[in-house]
């Protein structure tokens, strides 16, 4: 028998309301390019998806990269304004991609194109470089970082190790973030 100091036992009913929508399952949310330092990578694209933004409607090109071999990030393409079509156009070019052909070049519509193009996507690998930038901020309103990602090459579509390289003999760790060569952050032109 208890003593009015004892608390009443909790029969955790809140959690009932759950019951009928429960399913155990992963979280779908993937990192983003701000988790990864800046410098270059080796990416290959695990997936990608044409999809809408849920409150303003805006067209996106999403995509999920393997970074190194190793975590997958999403990296997004939001095609709201003419020059943001136009940088996603020049990536698709560079991976292989005939967009160059697409609209007022007389060929195939970007409407057409696009969708055509993005079943092509996986398992396509690139070497990309990661950078950021934060713009002064607006009066008034806070600064905001953005994270870019320019895509430098195609790469050979030679299998990617299924298990990170085993560390140096120095001691040092792997870290699958850490950029595919750190020098070459010096020699890149941008």
């Amino acid at each position: 028998m208890g003593t009015p100091f004892d608390e009443p036992t909790d029969n955790y009913e809140d959690l009932a309301w759950f019951d009928q929508e429960y399913k155990p399952e992963a979280s779908s949310f993937r990192p983003g390019l701000d988790t990864l330092p800046d410098g270059s990578y080796d990416f290959e694209i695990t997936d990608a998806e044409l999809k809408r933004s849920p409150k303003q409607g805006i067209r996106i090109l999403e995509l999920g990269l393997k970074v190194n071999g190793g975590a997958v990030v999403q990296h997004s393409y939001f095609l709201d304004t003419i020059e943001k079509v136009n940088r996603m156009g020049a990536d698709l070019c560079v991976l292989g991609i005939p967009a160059d052909k697409w609209g007022q070049a007389g060929g195939v519509s970007i409407k057409d194109g696009l969708p055509a193009a993005v079943k092509q996507l996986p398992g396509i690998r690139f070497r990309g470089s990661k950078d950021h930038n934060t713009p002064p901020a607006i009066p008034g309103k806070e600064a905001r970082t953005f994270h870019n990602l320019r895509i430098l090459c195609r790469t050979a579509n030679t299998p990617m190790p299924a298990t990170p390289p085993k560390p140096a003999g120095n001691g040092s760790t792997f870290n699958e973030f850490a950029p595919a060569n750190a020098s070459d952050r010096e020699d890149l032109p941008f």
